[in-house]
């Protein structure tokens, strides 16, 4: 029993980050292939994911009015991540 824990544990683990990589990945190649409001609506829920998981130390923001390759330079910026 003493070695089922640790790898119980281990299978939890990869589990979440494998949902996790699947949430994110989804994300991007859904903004990837998007532009103008569409675009902006994924960055937007990309940062708020990012937030609810607390990757970020607080919601990542754009601002009304930002021209695309700004979203797009943010947006890609924080996928690297």
């Amino acid at each position: 029993m003493t070695h089922t824990r640790p790898l119980l544990i281990h299978i939890f683990l990869l589990l979440a980050v494998s949902a996790y990589s699947q949430n994110v990945d989804s994300l991007i190649t859904a903004f990837d292939h998007q532009r103008g409001k569409a675009a902006v609506g994924t960055a937007e829920r990309f940062f708020d994911f990012l937030a609810d998981e607390d990757f970020s130390d607080g919601r990542i923001m754009i601002h009304p009015g930002s021209g695309a390759d700004s979203v797009r330079a943010l947006t890609w910026y924080w996928a690297a991540e």
